[in-house]
């Protein structure tokens, strides 16, 4: 059964997002929808990987 991504509170600091993702083998989305006209609204979700090469090329170049 696959798992199925987390939403993660927008008020979460990224030190928080970062320990919480590093203590459940998690990756980080972060995608900005739009409210209305004025108001953009950040919708973090985290995203289970079960082996490093399961995470995009350049996002494990960022990480070493």
């Amino acid at each position: 059964m696959a798992r199925q991504p987390i939403t993660l509170l927008p008020t979460m600091t990224a030190n928080q997002i970062a320990g919480w993702c590093a203590e459940h083998r998690m990756t980080v989305i972060i995608e900005y929808l739009r409210a209305n006209r004025e108001q953009v609204v950040p919708v973090i979700r985290a995203y289970p990987i079960d082996e490093p090469s399961d995470l995009p090329a350049f996002l494990r170049r960022q990480a070493d």
